[in-house]
């Protein structure tokens, strides 16, 4: 459940609260920053609408080329409204196969890409019928790499009104630059040809830093 804490001093009341986060496709690494300043769970919003062209169905890699989508197909409904909770994945085309692909190609020559790639590689193979357990499965393996030991919950509701610094379903989108100095920039295969890249998925992290990555945040 959604938490707030009222601390008043005099008249002035600061209002504080644990984050409420979207549930992402391979996230950026924004979102575990938000992980670690997060409390004693990582809460899931799942009856919020689905939002297109977000990272709720959208990962960003860095290639040779620069940053590169890959983009989770949905079953589309009738319905114009569709709470994340209910959607489900599309298998009309062969994505997973082509995910993979594109992921292998951009990373197998990183420093760390053979340390992950058995468990990230099995995720290409299975069939989830709908995307939250797709990302909630991806999300509790990424968190071990991270060995970021904190339990998943899951909304029971919609809540509006969140204050904004807590509310990351709007906070962290793919079309909104994410700036942060905390987060420097790390080495990368790429980086001569593409200039450095900021926050694109946790993978490219963990490829390249490998076990040091949980120090990076």
């Amino acid at each position: 459940m959604f938490k707030l804490i009222y601390f008043c001093h005099t008249k002035t009341c600061i209002v504080m609260s644990n984050f409420i986060f979207p549930s992402f496709y391979l996230p950026p690494i924004s979102y575990f920053h938000y992980i670690k300043k997060s409390h004693k769970t990582l809460n899931v919003e799942i009856y919020e609408n689905y939002v297109k062209q977000s990272y709720r169905t959208r990962s960003v890699i860095g290639t040779a080329n620069g940053p590169l989508n890959l983009i989770i197909p949905i079953k589309h409904t009738d319905k114009e409204k569709m709470p994340m909770k209910d959607v489900k994945i599309s298998y009309d085309s062969n994505w997973q196969r082509l995910h993979w692909a594109s992921i292998t190609s951009a990373y197998r020559r990183t420093p760390y890409f053979e340390f992950y790639e058995t468990e990230l590689s099995d995720f290409y193979h299975k069939k989830e019928t709908f995307l939250i357990d797709y990302n909630t499965k991806i999300l509790k393996v990424l968190l071990r790499f991270l060995k970021i030991n904190i339990p998943i919950t899951f909304t029971e509701e919609y809540k509006e009104n969140i204050p904004p610094p807590f509310d990351l379903r709007k906070q962290l989108h793919a079309k909104k630059e994410f700036k942060l100095a905390t987060l420097p920039p790390y080495y990368h295969i790429f980086e001569e040809k593409t200039g450095f890249i900021a926050n694109l998925s946790i993978i490219d992290l963990l490829f390249h830093q490998g076990p040091y990555s949980e120090d990076y945040f």
